[in-house]
Parts: structure tokens; sequence; C-alpha cells
């Protein structure tokens, strides 16, 4: 095989890789990237993360939840998580468990569920994201971040 050919065989399948390719997710704007976090204690909670633009869409590309135990107690804690949009969109459940081991002879040891997603968790445009949780005792404390992309 002479020259020109294994050149014209290597742009055949340069070619031919690009067309099959899956198309990239496109951010948007110069700084697509999105974070929101907090903490709060025990009970039964929604609240509203954020809202995704008219004009674009929310990817949820990473999750990190932690609870702690209480104080002076053998009983586990428990959180139990729930991501969904304003649609009625079901993207997420988790459960994160604690146990305070001060009984023990150790400390309150905490637990977390730390998460990155592959393709990412989609909001649709014009939809907020929210987050149900339901813990029983103790602190918890999470973290929610993505990117803004084209719908």
């Amino acid at each position: 095989m002479n020259k020109t050919a294994l050149y014209v065989l290597a742009a055949g399948l340069v070619i031919a890789a690009t067309a099959t390719a899956s198309p990239p997710i496109t951010s948007t704007g110069a700084n697509p990237a999105w974070a929101v976090g907090g903490s709060y204690g025990s009970g039964t909670q929604t609240i509203s993360l954020l809202t995704a633009p008219s004009d674009q869409d929310l990817l949820v590309t990473d999750v990190v939840f932690s609870i702690t135990g209480s104080g002076g107690s053998s009983s586990s804690c428990i959180a139990v998580v729930t991501l969904e949009d304003t649609n009625g969109n079901s993207l997420g459940a988790y459960r994160v468990a604690s146990r305070d081991n001060v009984n023990y002879g150790g400390g309150i040891t905490p637990s977390n569920i730390s998460h990155s997603y592959r393709a990412g968790l989609p909001v649709p445009a014009g939809s907020t994201l929210e987050m149900t949780t339901n813990i029983g005792c103790g602190g918890f404390s999470y973290s929610v971040s993505g990117l803004h992309v084209q719908p």
C-alpha cells in the first residue's frame, strides 16, 4: 500500500468515527455550573433547590448527603431523601443512616452518600428541582451541583 492510500484510509476512518459519535452535551453561558447546599435538623421538609431558566435545562451531576447521629443515644438516625422536578418526575431516592456510638466508646459516626452521575439527572427548562427529606434525628447536610445545558 502506498503513502497516498494510507492517508485516504486514515481520513476515511476519522470521518467514519466522527459521523457515528454521540453529540456532546452542550452547556450554556460562560459559567454553566451551579451548586446549592445547606444543612438542617430533623423533620420532614421540601426545599426548592433551583429553578431552570425557561430556555435552559438543568443537569444534576453530583450529590453529597450526610447525616450525624444525636449525642447520648444509641439509636440510628435515618434520612430519606428524594429529588424530583415540579413536573412530578422522580429523579432520585436515597437513604442515609448514621449511628451514635457515644454509648459504645466512640463518637458520633457520620454517614454520607457522595455520587457523580455520568449522564446526569435532567430537570426540564422552567421546572424547579425539589428535595424532600424525612429525617428522624441528628443533623443533615447536602450539596447538589450540576450544569445548565441546552434543551
